[in-house]
């Protein structure tokens, strides 16, 4: 796990994704792969401090483990990329449940030293076994894709389809 947001690091995640493609093929049914990152977080910690970085990073997973399913996982990527597996849930549903995890985020209220409050928002990809790819590689180029187009299409946004 990550020790600072007590998430799942990337390697369990990168073997979870190749476990749950096996699984969802045996059952087929389909499951649904997030990648998030934080909207100008680089500029939460040049302003502000990596203290403040970080407890933007932990109240940022708070949100996302309450606003999920227990069966859902969640991994930091790297620095403000995380992601998330809901096993069996198409995308409809997927995008419905990062909709309300965006509307969470978007109410997240940091205190600074020196006595300001800092909010943050999110961009996230959504891809979808078996529709956007039969390999974890395809599935994480879908979803990483999809972010990009969230952030290029003004921040704060889910993207689900192309």
């Amino acid at each position: 796990t990550d020790p600072l947001t007590s998430t799942y690091n990337r390697r369990f995640i990168n073997e979870f994704i190749v476990k749950e493609i096996e699984r969802s093929k045996r059952s087929k049914l389909a499951f649904s792969i997030v990648i998030s990152d934080l909207d100008e977080f680089k500029k939460v910690n040049d302003v502000h401090g990596h203290l403040v970085g970080d407890n933007v990073l932990k109240a940022f997973c708070e949100a996302v483990t309450s606003s999920l399913r227990k069966v859902d996982v969640v991994g930091r990527y790297g620095g403000d990329e995380f992601i998330m597996i809901l096993p069996e849930t198409p995308n409809d549903i997927s995008c419905m449940l990062i909709n309300r995890l965006k509307n969470a985020v978007e109410g997240i209220t940091i205190p600074t030293p020196k006595g300001n409050i800092i909010k943050i928002t999110s961009s996230f990809g959504v891809s979808t076994y078996p529709d956007d790819g039969l390999t974890s590689e395809d599935l994480l180029i879908k979803t990483d894709a999809r972010l990009y187009q969230a952030k290029n299409r003004g921040k704060n946004q889910v993207v689900c389809v192309d």
